[in-house]
């Protein structure tokens, strides 16, 4: 561990895509001029590289049952948790149920005055997740190709003991 940890942890499940890759996520970050950023394999997560952290990014993936509990444990005990298309038992495990359907190139509604109202297009495959409500609050919307309203969120937020998670239903780095 460097003497100062960095605040934010990038993680990916190990694929055969370089889009997967933990770095592809951090350079999105780096691009927006964020640098206080390491990056790992969700797969060698462990509580020491849980310590001190701000926020996990995780990539699209399914981690383990022991990996599950202890990323909700560090949400719950008031880390940030974002999670790029989750599997469906990590998505369980959160509070979401992935309804096994997808859209592919969807675009995400902006509530923002003077956006366009067919939204921001969202590149490859974009998971469609439900839940119990009040467990869960829709951010952003999202709609298929052409622009007409799933029903489903693109982004979500759950707030979990002292902590929070973001969930885009999307792959952020494809």
């Amino acid at each position: 561990m460097p003497e100062s940890t960095p605040s934010i942890l990038v993680l990916s499940e190990r694929l055969d895509r370089w889009f997967s890759h933990p770095d592809a996520l951090a350079e999105l970050l780096r691009a927006e001029g964020i640098n206080d950023i390491e990056t790992g394999w969700v797969e060698d997560l462990s509580l020491d590289m849980l310590d001190e952290r701000a926020l996990v990014i995780l990539g699209p993936a399914e981690p383990s049952p022991p990996i599950q509990e202890m990323l909700m444990a560090f949400v719950t005990g008031g880390g940030g948790l974002v999670c790029c298309s989750p599997g469906e038992h990590f998505a369980a495990t959160m509070g979401l149920v992935s309804r096994k359907l997808g859209v592919a190139d969807g675009r995400m509604k902006i509530s923002i005055e003077g956006f366009p109202d067919h939204g921001l297009p969202l590149k490859g495959w974009s998971q469609r997740y439900t839940g119990s409500k009040g467990e869960y609050k829709v951010l952003a919307p999202l709609m298929d190709a052409d622009s007409k309203a799933t029903g489903d969120g693109a982004v979500f937020h759950i707030h979990k003991g002292a902590g929070n998670l973001i969930v885009l239903a999307y792959d952020v780095a494809a």
